[in-house]
């Protein structure tokens, strides 16, 4: 989405849902038309970067390009809730714009105040428990920042990541719907050697068993090179995802800090006080990097989905230079993550399976709202269970061309898992 993504968003759900001559949307039955955007009953998600892409799919266009660059918008089948329910799309506010400023606001619901728009997994999760208990969303950008901004505004987060176990609790349900695996991309000088990085290198710059580290490994397999840990927003499901793979708590503290003491992450060496978006290797620049010498080489963790996403066109590119000369995505223990080129890159169905690097992914919801019998139906029709929307052979397509696979570690749909719950984030 490039700026607003309710005005935008709800204006281009609607072509989907509509013009179904121009997007061949043929299988999609729209509900009778109104003087009103469908985008104002449509349930409404925030969160994750890594899976904004797929679910502006599912939505029904995907990629939202910025001006010129970013690729070509293509129409999908738009995720909706069953006809006894009222047919209700989904509207979902990326992570971030790359359009405006980082302190740009969002108004999730028409009626709403406008707030600090939620970047990552970790926002999302506490922007719906906000959502749902009445407290203050803000985190200081200088939006609306008053008790209840977002009380009813927010349906379902997107969340890269699993239950954090900091917030135990019941309150909030995570349905897998999809499986992505964890990677790493590189900045690499003539004489390096971090193509392929084994497990205990990794641990090693990046720490492990919650020991952070200097971040830097000097003359690193002898190459005389020094490798240099950079680390992603810490609100991000792939930071937490990478800091667990990797042996510690999962909360990306100890990644984050390896970061920090390397020098990639310190406030004046790169943007935003320290903070790298996930995902986006056009991004992964600061001064620092900049400065870095012919023997100075850097990494930092990388969705796979999404690099196959961008690369193939279906998401929002925003790492072209990280294929310039080709792919600058490593393998971890001699596996890579990805197979063919770009525009035919897809998943390794065998490291997605890892138990270590591949992970499912997440639609976040209140609990209360999906149970068994009662909640609310339309929510349930699109989320909840086997025979949910999301859990389609259709969908399923759709959310496959976005670099990922089936969820594996719980069946899409799961719910009534105690092992897929948390209590409200803050």
């Amino acid at each position: 989405m490039v700026k607003s993504r309710f005005r935008k968003g709800a204006k281009l759900a609607g072509i989907a849902a509509v013009s179904t001559v121009v997007f061949s949307l043929n299988s999609f039955a729209p509900t009778p038309v109104s003087a009103d955007p469908i985008s104002r009953f449509a349930f409404v998600g925030v969160g994750s970067d890594t899976t904004q892409d797929v679910t502006n799919g599912l939505s029904g266009i995907a990629p939202y390009p910025i001006g010129a660059a970013g690729g070509t918008p293509k129409g999908y089948n738009p995720l909706v809730s069953s006809s006894a329910t009222g047919t209700k799309g989904i509207v979902s506010w990326d992570a971030f714009d790359a359009s405006t400023t980082p302190t740009a606001c969002i108004t999730p619901k028409s009626g709403f105040p406008a707030v600090d728009r939620p970047n990552g997994s970790g926002d999302g999760q506490k922007a719906l428990s906000r959502s749902i208990d009445g407290g203050a969303w803000t985190k200081g950008l200088g939006c609306n920042a008053s008790a209840g901004n977002l009380t009813g505004a927010i349906d379902f987060a997107r969340s890269s990541s699993g239950p954090p176990s900091t917030f135990p609790g019941t309150a909030l349900t995570y349905i897998p719907f999809a499986r992505d695996a964890i990677t790493y991309a590189y900045i690499a000088h003539p004489g390096a050697d971090v193509t392929a990085l084994t497990s205990a290198e990794l641990k090693t710059l990046f720490g492990t068993a919650n020991v952070s580290t200097s971040g830097r490994i000097a003359n690193f397999r002898g190459t005389g090179h020094t490798l240099i840990a950079c680390a992603v927003q810490i609100n991000s499901g792939m930071g937490k995802s990478f800091d667990k793979a990797l042996g510690n708590n999962g909360t990306g503290a100890t990644a984050n800090a390896s970061g920090v003491a390397s020098g990639c992450n310190n406030t004046a060496g790169s943007p935003a006080g320290g903070v790298y978006e996930e995902n986006t290797y056009d991004g992964w620049t600061s001064p620092f990097l900049s400065a870095l010498s012919p023997t100075e080489d850097a990494v930092i963790a990388f969705s796979a989905a999404s690099w196959i996403s961008q690369a193939n066109g279906t998401g929002l590119d925003r790492s072209a230079s990280g294929r310039s000369g080709g792919d600058k995505l490593g393998s971890i223990d001699g596996v890579a993550a990805i197979t063919g080129t770009a525009p035919n890159e897809a998943p390794n169905d065998a490291y997605y399976a890892n138990t270590t690097y591949g992970r499912d992914v997440y639609v976040v919801v209140q609990t209360s709202r999906v149970p068994a019998i009662g909640g609310d139906a339309g929510l349930k029709s699109v989320f909840r269970g086997a025979g949910a929307a999301i859990c389609s052979a259709a969908n399923q397509l759709t959310i496959n061309k976005f670099g990922f696979s089936s969820a594996t570690a719980k069946p899409c749909g799961t719910t009534g898992d105690a092992t897929l719950q948390s209590g409200l984030v803050s």
